[in-house]
């Protein structure tokens, strides 16, 4: 058997001559079958082949021990499993009688987990005292003992109880029994349509993957958001740093880009492309598009020129939305401009209708994901994909307008949906954080003590859990924390428990899906108690279907590894113009359409469903999805080389990392940072690899293909340089440093001139060597530093700059004086109030009315007192309006105070002198401050 054989064990395997072992009958309906002994034995022997073939969804050749009584030799069977399955059961026994005329030598057998014990006269308890203690020497896992005699069949599986449950053997037993009796019953059935599965299996592994159908269909997810705007307008629905913005202004700044998308003719079904940094024009963009059925195209702003000018080719983009920081990069595109910044905008007076009535066939975005080609592929949705992709969201973690949502994913990624939409489904508000804020762990974790429901990548979070647990206790207040989840990627355990560490009171939620079935495919709930020793993907959400299947398309047993399949109404229709590359990924089974995920899963004993990882070339990348061929594809165009192959390899800290194997042209030199550049022209920054490893020849296997398993270890290849270099010298901040990147990136040596993303690092790992210089070195440095100085020496000069001018204390606030009654500019977010309040002045969207009720008897004067004292204190009550000529500016008063006015009630019940002292404030409450020169911020 090929050493990749996959048997469905339950536990880690303990060493070598430490087994115990234990037995578990084969039930046969019919003990005694009418064909002839010699049969009997092959078709055992043939359902132990098929049995293992589809166990490892793969083609065994080499069967493994057959022993014959009163016969020590040991016989091997050589056959292709994959033409003999395909045979009737009638051909496959005569395969199986001619293989054991040329028996296998030994040296040729590299596995021998499973093997099977056939005897026609002998003992069968005498044989299963052998293979019990063969299964205990650690000589095999699984052994089938077999004894025919006089007409009966008895046979018994023997199993190594440190890696199979009682259960699990069971049914490795039951599977079999029925592949041999479906043998010798249906000598002219197809070996390979034999069904192995009993009715309690097929029934169990079908209520597994299949959730209840929803009672009513979701609705359309602008219609939930304009729902939540009607509710509650003047509730806050995002915050971008300072910027704190309203349903009704985020409707009427939708509506307004609307006006502005129609002038320059954009209608129903255009496809518009969105290339915004994190800002809150980003989610009046999805809005605006919703509204007039176009479709939105989101364009990282990071991406390089060529991929950018791929994607907005291959999709047509009418219009690309984009600011005027941006806005350069764009101009030799096709599509036209539209230049939007923030607080420029216009808003529209009124609400603008949507541009007929959506429909759910109506296409909604499109999301584009790494390609084999070397060409992204556009992942084209629905209204209704969409409604499902946030109405199960919503439904399933009980979100409510009082949830704050970080909002972390990069807006080209689908998951970034989730983040910006849902919340707003229900009333909600998002926080949109800036990726400065998202790559540096301080900031981040300061920032999430302000928010409800977070969603992030293990990658990003194994980080946050690192600093947060190096921080001092106490340092950070995750109280109003109730739901973190992960996804993207394998999400390990310890991440799990991490987060329910951090997030005392959260629960804590695996996601699994990607953008061709809507993101929202399963879902997991991690225990609240107790150690996680595994990670699940659990349970569909509502209208979800999952399959689990084998190459021929059939279920898995229970605990077998496949081929993850889902059905429901966020599978898409398919890619943008790639028809081939949709009939091969979607597929009918059994009347629905279901999506090939290309991931490797399993349904476990519990009902949930366990990643495994994937069959092809494609892998998870800090939480993003990367096809190697692209990347592969990228290297083999350049001239400098004549091959390459890229393979994705865990690093030091468990996160996988990119590997470029590549062999040079003769006679050509070509650095790292020279391969560097050349791939992040046309590659995102995620796919552009860390580590690069020449190399004289790419391994061949048999075939003359790339043998990836035979791919040297980067590491090893890195210290077989290094024997011959001389060790660097390095001054003592530089090896404090260098200390920390050997940790961190597994390497042997760093030298002065190395720049730490040519060694391997990335942007995750770059915070970690923040994180460790503020732990070490004392030294507070911020998160573009390593960014701007990248090589060991220039990093090392960076951190002794700040020790020597104490900049690791941090900047001291400089106090600075103006003269009282000075006039000042507005604030850009000034500016929006005064803009505000002379389009609608009677308005008072910006004022903030607050009661307070006091306990105990009333001390007027030291409520005065304290009142005057926090004016003084904040300057910002103390601020006035004053238009000069037109213009807007700000007076600063030098005292002020907060004069009381005391309305008393006496012989009223409480409920009346309450009411009478609502009555009075009422006029002042609803009068925009902006209107009224006398009149300060604030007043009571």
């Amino acid at each position: 058997m090929p050493d990749n054989l996959q048997l469905p064990v339950d536990w880690l395997v303990a060493p070598a001559g430490s087994a115990k072992s234990a037995d578990a009958d084969v039930s046969l309906a019919d003990t005694r079958i009418d064909a002839a002994p010699a049969d009997i034995g092959y078709a055992a022997l043939a359902a132990l082949l098929l049995q293992l073939s589809r166990y490892g969804n793969t083609n065994p050749s080499t069967l493994a021990f057959v022993e014959r009584a009163g016969d020590t030799t040991q016989a091997m069977v050589s056959i292709d499993c994959t033409a003999a399955s395909a045979s009737s059961a009638r051909q496959l026994l005569a395969v199986m009688r001619e293989s054991l005329q040329q028996p296998t030598p030994a040296d040729r057998v590299t596995d021998t987990r499973a093997s099977i014990h056939i005897t026609h006269a002998g003992s069968h308890d005498q044989a299963l005292r052998l293979a019990h203690e063969s299964v205990a020497r650690g000589a095999t896992q699984l052994r089938f003992v077999v004894s025919f005699h006089s007409g009966s069949l008895r046979a018994t599986l023997v199993y190594d109880a440190g890696a199979f449950s009682a259960a699990t053997a069971q049914r490795l037993a039951s599977h079999f029994g029925a592949l041999w009796q479906g043998l010798l019953s249906q000598p002219e059935a197809i070996a390979q349509n034999l069904q192995m599965l009993d009715a309690a299996e097929q029934d169990f592994i079908r209520d597994a993957g299949t959730a209840p159908e929803p009672a009513t269909a979701h609705p359309d997810a602008l219609a939930l958001v304009d729902a939540a705007m009607a509710r509650s307008p003047d509730g806050l629905a995002a915050i971008h740093n300072e910027r704190r913005v309203t349903y009704l202004e985020l409707g009427r700044l939708a509506d307004g880009l609307g006006l502005r998308l129609r002038a320059v003719g954009v209608s129903a079904g255009d496809r518009v492309a969105v290339c915004l940094d994190p800002c809150v024009e980003s989610l009046a963009c999805i809005l605006a598009l919703l509204r007039m059925r176009a479709v939105y195209v989101p364009i990282d702003p990071g991406y390089p020129a060529a991929r950018v000018s791929l994607m907005l080719q291959d999709c047509a983009a009418r219009v690309i939305i984009t600011s005027s920081r941006r806005q350069d990069a764009l101009r030799e595109q096709a599509a036209s401009l539209l230049v939007i910044d923030a607080a420029a905008v216009p808003t529209a007076p009124a609400e603008s209708a949507p541009t007929g009535t959506p429909a759910a066939e109506d296409s909604a975005y499109i999301f584009y994901t790494s390609g084999t080609t070397g060409a992204p592929k556009g992942v084209l949705a629905n209204r209704g994909n969409l409604a499902h992709y946030v109405g199960v969201a919503r439904a399933r973690y009980d979100l409510t307008a009082s949830d704050v949502m970080v909002c972390i994913a990069r807006a080209s990624f689908s998951i970034s949906l989730f983040e910006l939409l849902t919340p707003l489904t229900v009333g909600g508000t998002c926080v949109i954080l800036d990726r400065e804020q998202v790559l540096d762990f301080s900031r981040l974790a300061h920032a999430l003590q302000h928010v409800s429901v977070i969603h992030a990548g293990p990658s990003l979070l194994r980080g946050l859990i690192a600093h947060v647990d190096a921080s001092a206790p106490g340092t950070y207040d995750y109280s109003r924390m109730r739901h973190a989840s992960s996804g993207g990627d394998l999400v390990p355990p310890e991440v799990l428990e991490g987060l329910r560490r951090i997030f005392r009171k959260a629960e804590i939620f695996v996601i699994y899906g990607c953008s061709e079935i809507s993101v929202m495919g399963c879902t997991y709930e991690a225990p609240r108690q107790g150690q996680i020793d595994r990670t699940y993907v659990g349970a569909p959400f509502p209208g979800v279907r999952y399959r689990v299947l084998d190459e021929q398309r059939r279920p898995v047993p229970l605990g077998v590894s496949g081929e993850v399949y889902f059905s429901g109404p966020g599978v898409i229709a398919g890619y943008l113009n790639r028809a081939e590359l949709t009939a091969e990924r979607f597929c009918q089974i059994d009347g629905r359409r279901f999506y090939n995920t290309g991931d490797v899963g399993r349904i476990c004993a519990n009902g949930q469903l366990q990643l495994l990882g994937r069959l092809d070339f494609q892998v998870q990348i800090r939480g993003m999805r990367v096809e190697l061929g692209e990347i592969e594809h990228a290297l083999r165009r350049m001239p400098e080389l004549r091959d390459a192959v890229v393979s994705a390899r865990p690093d030091r800290s468990g996160e996988m990392a990119l590997v470029a194997y590549y062999v040079p042209r003769d006679g050509i030199q070509i650095t790292t940072a020279q391969l560097r550049k050349a791939l992040q022209a046309v590659l995102p920054d995620y796919m552009v690899p860390g580590i690069y490893c020449a190399l004289d020849a790419l391994p061949l296997n048999a075939n003359m293909k790339v043998d990836r398993k035979a791919l040297p270890d980067p590491a090893t290849v890195r210290r077989a340089s290094d024997a011959d270099a001389q060790a660097p010298q390095l001054t003592a901040t530089e090896e404090t440093i260098a200390a920390i990147w050997r940790e961190l990136l597994g390497i042997d040596v760093v030298r002065p001139q190395d720049d730490f993303f040519d060694i391997g690092g990335h942007s995750l790992t770059a915070m970690r060597v923040m994180t460790q210089l503020q732990s070490r070195a004392g030294v507070n440095l911020p998160a573009s530093a390593i960014f701007q100085h990248g090589t060991l020496s220039a990093l090392a000069q960076t951190v002794e700059t700040q020790l020597a001018t104490g900049g690791n204390r941090g900047e001291a606030l400089q106090a600075f004086s103006r003269k009282a009654g000075e006039l000042l500019p507005l604030s850009a977010a000034q500016e929006r109030m005064w803009f505000w309040s002379e389009m609608a002045p009677d308005v008072a969207l910006y004022n903030v009315p607050i009661m307070v009720k006091i306990e105990g008897a009333l001390d007027e004067q030291r409520l005065q007192v304290a009142l005057d004292a926090v004016m003084r204190r904040h300057e910002i009550l103390r601020r006035r309006w004053r238009i000069t000529d037109g213009t807007p500016q700000q007076v600063v008063d030098a005292q002020a105070c907060w004069p009381l006015r005391i309305a008393r009630s006496s012989g009223a019940s409480t409920t009346a002198a309450r009411d009478d002292a609502w009555r009075w404030p009422k006029p002042n409450r609803f009068r925009p401050s902006t209107r009224h020169a006398n009149c300060p911020y604030a007043r009571c």
